[in-house]
């Protein structure tokens, strides 16, 4: 059988249609899980032939709106410390940090105060709605920073991430500025791809530019995550830069998933600016 250039010796022709419709153009199984989840299941199925269990109900995943009084998953910021009108003091080892506290029902005006703090170089923890499931932080349990700052990287682990010198920090970008930026236009909603940044761009963006013009990038669409869109179109509205510095809100431990697991991250960390939900909690400028 006579082949063409590029064609393997162990091909057998095209697949066998499978008969199924079209109903997708492209489709992403998350690596989310490795292969010693096998064995998990394996000990697990086991486990149960010899000795059947109840089924458990699955957790319920933790929305911003079900976080209400009634609710016995509720949550407030005063069921984790004191807190009085105007400062949240609490110690947990930092020397009685000093906070100033929020609430900003304006999304509009949120996102501005939000943006205002990256663009002043400020580490900012966003934590909105319900969590991501996959490898990477998407916009809800993101930590963003200004991917402009040359030294941003070294600023961040020294805070808070620790991460060896040579890893990069991702961009996540509004969907409509892909092709001003990088060298190819595509989406890449779950942070999975890695695209040259076009050579005339890296300079305005250090932070988030890997050592071969690389950026693993987000691209962020309005009608899947807005509050998170608005929150990149107001930084782009002052800076003029359509992305930002997007890594995972944690420390050396599982992404946050509540509330107060992202409290106490914030509060054991150097983290300047948390916000959550509607709630804006920034550090004070004299509190080191």
């Amino acid at each position: 059988m006579n082949r063409g250039p590029g064609q393997s010796t162990h091909e057998k022709g095209p697949a066998p249609s499978l008969g199924l419709p079209h109903v997708c153009h492209k489709l992403l199984v998350s690596p989310s899980v490795f292969m010693s989840i096998i064995a998990v299941t394996f000990d697990l199925a086991c486990t149960h032939a010899i000795k059947p269990t109840p089924a458990v109900p699955p957790r319920e995943c933790v929305s911003w709106k079900s976080l209400d009084a009634s609710s016995k998953r509720s949550f407030t910021l005063a069921s984790c410390s004191e807190l009085d009108p105007e400062t949240w003091d609490v110690d947990r080892g930092l020397g009685k940090p000093e906070c100033t506290i929020e609430d900003i029902a304006d999304e509009g005006e949120l996102c501005r105060r939000t943006a205002a703090s990256v663009t002043e170089g400020k580490v900012v923890g966003w934590f909105q709605g319900r969590m991501e499931w996959g490898p990477r932080a998407l916009g809800n349990r993101s930590i963003v920073c200004d991917p402009r700052c040359a030294d941003m990287k070294a600023i961040l682990n020294a805070k808070i991430k620790r991460r060896e010198s040579f890893r990069p920090f991702a961009p996540s970008v509004l969907d409509s500025a892909v092709a001003d930026w990088f060298e190819e236009d595509d989406a890449v909603p779950f942070m999975m791809q890695v695209f040259q940044i076009r050579e005339a761009k890296r300079a305005q963006i250090p932070a988030v530019t890997h050592v071969d013009g690389s950026g693993r990038l987000q691209t962020v669409y309005r009608n899947t995550n807005p509050r998170y869109y608005r929150l990149i179109e107001s930084f782009r509205d002052m800076t003029g830069v359509p992305m930002v510095l997007n890594t995972s809100f944690n420390e050396n431990e599982p992404v946050v998933c509540e509330p107060q697991q992202a409290l106490e991250c914030f509060l054991r960390t150097k983290m300047d600016v948390i916000v959550l939900g509607d709630t804006l909690i920034t550090r004070r400028n004299d509190v080191s």
